[in-house]
Order: structure tokens, then sequence, then C-alpha cells
């Protein structure tokens, strides 16, 4: 599998930094999640790429709506345009790097693939890819591809932080999911940057394998789909990678919360009053099916 030839690369990353977990978790990880802004709508992705190829993975239902139309997979993109948004290492930097996408040109050329069942919630486009020159990184475009900011360098996720198979994947493990969850807070009142990506803890609640699905007890909202989830490791596996990256490990994307359905009956005029909160479990579509994905492409 191709992914394994870019150990050694990443593992440059975590030199000279802290190897204590309770220094947080590491700017590598967060840097590699992204906005994504379709239509009116918007959620996270996060960019994953291997030794030559870069990829933009997010949820399905991000950028495609259901539809009876002969169109991919009985899918249609919200918008022919999708704007990605993220921030580099820099942390003061007060402007996002950002890429606009055609998202129809991408498709034509074979470069999109989509999640096919109801579990697969994903979707993979190849936007790109990296070389070097004279020792430097450098990274080209799709044509479908436009740089609207000065600066497009990102870290991408590899095989170093990316969970190979979901049966590695251990319950009561700490897990963190990073995204834009637009939709909270108040219109009048700035309480956080919707450009910059907030964290949640939870833990891994429960796996379906047959199903291919995760749950973790982490609160997730509109806005947070497709955002990345990372499970800690235990410190018997972190002994055996000191850089501060293996502590960390890639397992999904999410897919949705899973709702509490509360009724209210007025048994005099038969009148029934459904109302779905969060319960704040959320469901996980397992990293293994988007890197079958990436092999085809």
């Amino acid at each position: 599998m191709k992914y394994q030839l870019l150990v050694f690369v990443i593992l440059l990353v975590g030199i000279g930094k802290p190897n204590s977990i309770a220094q947080g978790v590491p700017d590598e990880i967060i840097v590699g999640s992204t906005l994504i802004e379709i239509g009116k709508s918007s959620g996270s992705g996060f960019f994953l790429q291997d030794t030559s190829d870069i990829f933009l993975v997010t949820a399905r239902h991000v950028l495609l709506s259901k539809s009876s139309e002969a169109e991919p997979l009985g899918y249609r993109f919200i918008d022919r345009f999708a704007k990605v948004k993220w921030y580099p290492r820099e942390s003061d930097k007060t402007e996002p790097n950002v890429l606009r996408i055609d998202l129809a040109k991408l498709w034509g050329d074979g470069r999109i693939i989509i999640g096919e069942s109801k579990q697969e919630d994903f979707v993979v486009l190849k936007i790109g890819k990296r070389y070097i020159d004279d020792g430097i990184g450098f990274v080209e475009y799709h044509n479908s591809v436009e740089r609207k900011s000065p600066s497009s360098m990102f870290t991408g996720y590899s095989a170093y932080v990316v969970s190979q198979n979901m049966n590695e994947n251990t319950l009561g493990t700490s897990v963190y999911l990073i995204g834009f969850p637009k939709s909270l807070g108040l219109s009048n009142v700035h309480q956080f940057d919707f450009n910059r990506p907030l964290l949640r803890k939870g833990i891994i609640a429960g796996k379906d394998n047959n199903l291919k699905y995760l749950v973790i007890d982490c609160p997730s909202f509109q806005g947070n789909s497709g955002g990345p989830v990372f499970e800690e490791l235990k410190p018997s596996l972190i002994t055996q990678f000191p850089l501060k990256m293996s502590h960390y490990r890639l397992i999904g994307l999410v897919s949705a919360f899973i709702p509490l359905k509360e009724s209210w009956i007025n048994p005099s005029y038969g009148i029934e009053h459904i109302e779905l909160v969060n319960s704040g479990y959320s469901v996980v579509v397992p990293i293994e099916l988007v890197l079958e994905a990436v092999e085809k492409l």
C-alpha cells in the first residue's frame, strides 16, 4: 500500500517538540482540518496525502444532496463550486488560505470518489500532487482548483497518523473531534472565529464491524460533518514512537449526530409533537473506507 512510503517524511514533523501529551494536541493535527463552504451551507473536511497525491476528504452530504436524476450515484452537487479554507501553522495569521474547486470539472476528469452505501457517508477529491525541487516542497493543483490566497501550504494527514483498520480502535479510548460548527453561537454576538476549527473531546463508545461505523460519546453539530476524528493512543503504544504526532491516530470522519426522539401527546385533541434533540453521541465513518476509495483514485 503506497501510504507506507511516507512514514520517514512525517517523522521529521515532531523533531524538537515536547513529547508530553499534557502539552496539548499538536498543530500538525489541527491545521490539517478545513472549512468547506458550498452554496449557502458549510461543513468540515481534511487533507490526506500519500507519497505524491493530495486529497480532500469530507462527508458526502456536505457536497452532495440526494437526487432522482441520473447523476453520480443518485446524488447531485449542492453547487458547482466549493470553497475550502484553512490556516497554516502560524497561529497569528489573520487571513485563511483559500481554494476554489470546480466540482463539475473535477468529477468530469474522474478525480472524485463518492461513498455508495448509506453508511459510506464520505467523498474523496483528488485535487493535486506534491513534488520536490532542489529540496523544496511544492504543490501543483488540478486545473479545476483555483488558489484564492497568496499561500497554499498545508499539512495533510498521512500513513503515520492514519488508522488502517477499525478493529484497532479500542472502546473507551479518548478521541478528539475537529471541525467548524458554524451553526453554533448567536449572529449578533462574536464568541468564536467561524474560520478556525474547534475541538471536542470524547471517547469511542461503540462500533459495528458489519455496517462499518464507529460511535463516539462526543456531540457534533451542523458544520462538524466531514471533520476528522483522532484517537489518542494508549501509553503502551506511544512508547514505541516518541514523537508527538504518533500520540494520535486518525480513525475517521464525522457523519452525523445521533438524535434523541421526544414525543409530546395531547390525548384530548389527538395532537402529537415530535422533537429531535442532540443525544451527545455521533456517528463516525471509519477512515479505512476512505483509504479504499483513495486507492481507486
